[in-house]
């Protein structure tokens, strides 16, 4: 999570870690100590990877209005992060690495999306929240109303590019190569019930890549 006081926005950083060279291009404006993770956050209230939900409550906490700000979130479209989850999951689960250790293999990648919660669970609330659960969210979960721009990973320095300019200032995002990764190989993973079960509980995400609905603006 990106802050800046003074110019009234936060960025929600995409939970997977996509577009780490926006914290560069914004460094001159940040002026919010954010904590690498929630075990971290001695002296501040923020931590990588707060959903909106929490920092609507960590604002309310520090006595800033959440509302004033411009809060812009990054997601990625949702076929290539389930794999990019899965193959992070893979390497950083203990049970999984014993797995291969004994000579068994992953769980089957279709089997596991089946048994992913799209949405916050009671039990992964508050504090112990982490990538492993909340890289499933959906849109719509990850938001919950509480940003006011969205912006799609893939294009992100053109989308971000627009955003900050219409506030009066312009970071130079660049180009960047993770931008032009091709969807297909990420495609390429999935049977047809899979991608079926996709874009079913991801229907709010995949819309912000439908070329009929350019407008990334959401409702507050």
């Amino acid at each position: 999570m990106l802050v800046s006081h003074s110019c009234r926005f936060i960025v929600f950083s995409e939970p997977l870690g996509a577009c780490p060279w926006v914290a560069g291009a914004l460094l001159p404006w940040l002026d919010q100590p954010v904590a690498s993770d929630w075990r971290k956050s001695a002296g501040t209230n923020l931590f990588s990877g707060m959903s909106p939900v929490e920092a609507e409550i960590a604002f309310d906490l520090m006595g800033r209005d959440f509302a004033d700000y411009t809060r812009i979130a990054i997601i990625q479209n949702p076929y290539a992060r389930l794999t990019k989850l899965y193959d992070r999951i893979a390497q950083a689960r203990h049970g999984w690495r014993l797995r291969r250790r004994i000579g068994l293999s992953n769980p089957d990648f279709h089997r596991w999306l089946r048994t992913l919660s799209n949405k916050p669970c009671r039990k992964r609330m508050g504090r112990r929240q982490c990538w492993q659960s909340i890289g499933a969210w959906s849109l719509d979960a990850w938001c919950a109303d509480r940003v006011t721009h969205v912006v799609r990973a893939e294009f992100a320095n053109a989308e971000l590019g627009a955003i900050f300019g219409d506030m009066g200032f312009a970071p130079a995002f660049g180009d960047h190569a993770e931008q032009h990764q091709s969807l297909g190989t990420h495609l390429r993973r999935y049977d047809a019930p899979s991608r079926d079960l996709v874009a079913d509980r991801y229907a709010p995400d995949l819309a912000l890549y439908d070329k009929r609905q350019p407008d990334l603006r959401l409702v507050a």
